[in-house]
């Protein structure tokens, strides 16, 4: 699951509000229940899961046209050395479709097979390129 920075927001605002009619109390998780009590909801919990990591390429894509079955579902993902897919650094990149079960290593850089999957490299804007930040207007 990826970052939702509205849930985020609004998980920071009842701590701010918990923090203002208990000053003494340090828990997060306490702070954000008290405050949705005086307003009578039940506060969505941010797990790790939720909010400690940037979403993953097969989250946020890009994605690209699977040669198996068409769909716009295949992910390119680079490889390190020391994983084991990697087989001692021979293979670079995988690339696998969420739809179907393609899937293949190459020896190629990720650079490499994405501007070969015809991907844009040229000067973008946060926008084009799927990104968003907590200052963002929402749409």
């Amino acid at each position: 699951m990826s970052f939702d920075p509205c849930k985020h927001q609004f998980n920071l605002l009842l701590t701010r509000v918990g923090e203002y009619f208990n000053p003494k109390e340090k828990n997060v998780s306490v702070l954000v229940a008290q405050a949705a009590e005086m307003f009578g909801f039940i506060p969505y919990h941010l797990t790790s899961e939720d909010a400690d990591h940037l979403p993953a390429p097969s989250e946020s894509g890009p994605f690209f046209k699977c040669p198996s079955c068409g769909n716009m579902s295949l992910v390119v993902e680079g490889l390190c050395i020391t994983c084991k897919e990697a087989e001692g650094g021979k293979y670079k990149t995988r690339m696998f479709c969420k739809k179907c079960p393609f899937a293949e290593k190459t020896e190629k850089y990720i650079i490499t097979v994405l501007t070969d999957l015809g991907h844009d490299f040229s000067l973008q804007t946060k926008a084009s390129l799927g990104i968003k930040i907590l200052k963002d207007p929402e749409k």
